[in-house]
């Protein structure tokens, strides 16, 4: 029997204990046979896209992408209570020579994946996530606290040759965060995508959403973007991730059906 919640609640004590990467490894195969199991009865296809992503961006034998995955499924919670999930956390490091050996002022990206047109606009959708997001950047406890952890979880990971990089994060930057959008296949015969985008409007540093009340000219503290494949892959290429704007004018035949 293996206490999974408390090995990994160890997270945060990383550097004060010297034993934790041995006996992660020594449990890897529990970790994974539960973790098969869980999915056999609970059968999430997000999920399998995650662990794509997570693959060909940390673990990538050809080429490098411009991103790393630090963690999936990610949980805030601190001791108010105050709970947060995300799909995915990373960060964008350039792969070019020069910006790889950068190891400071890095910017944090958050990862949103939605997998079909169905679940763009249900209880957990785009819009959704958009305020959730947004209104968590907005208090800097909670991004200072993501950032430690991110740090500490890409130092881990990198260790256990997770993640191929010789290089650890010793800073992020100021800048605002990235929420970067994953829309897996997306149907361009449904109208779902344009009815939601026509619904963001960003003006300087604001950001409305028509038809909820409460999001009207809110502060912007993300930075919104949309991933695309780049031909056919799954790396995260700073060439095929769009700002709403150019997102809308790129690939206007695949919104509007026209």
């Amino acid at each position: 029997y293996i206490n999974i919640k408390n090995l990994f609640l160890n997270l945060k004590n990383v550097n004060n204990n010297n034993n934790f990467i041995p006996d992660l490894i020594a449990n890897i195969p529990i970790l994974k046979s539960e973790m098969d199991k869980w999915f056999t009865k609970k059968t999430k296809l997000e999920r399998e896209i995650q662990q794509i992503l997570v693959k060909e961006n940390n673990i990538n034998l050809c080429q490098k992408s411009d991103y790393f995955i630090i963690d999936i499924e990610y949980t805030y919670k601190n001791d108010n209570g105050i709970y947060a999930r995300f799909d995915a956390v990373g960060v964008k490091w350039e792969s070019d020579g020069v910006s790889r050996k950068r190891t400071k002022n890095l910017q944090l990206s958050f990862i949103e994946l939605k997998f079909m047109d169905s679940t763009l606009k249900n209880s957990s959708g785009i819009l959704k996530h958009i305020m959730d997001i947004n209104d968590f950047c907005s208090d800097n406890k909670k991004i200072s606290c993501v950032k430690n952890e991110m740090k500490n979880i890409f130092a881990i990971k990198s260790e256990l040759g997770c993640i191929e990089n010789q290089n650890k994060i010793e800073s992020f930057s100021e800048e605002k965060p990235e929420l970067i959008l994953i829309l897996a296949n997306h149907d361009p015969d449904s109208n779902i995508l344009k009815e939601l985008l026509e619904q963001i409007i960003i003006n300087n540093d604001t950001i409305s959403l028509k038809n909820i009340e409460n999001y009207q000219n809110k502060k912007l503290f993300i930075d919104i973007k949309i991933a695309t494949s780049n031909f056919f892959g799954y790396g995260l290429y700073k060439e095929s991730i769009y700002s709403l704007d150019d997102f809308r004018k790129k690939f206007y035949s695949q919104i509007y059906n026209k």
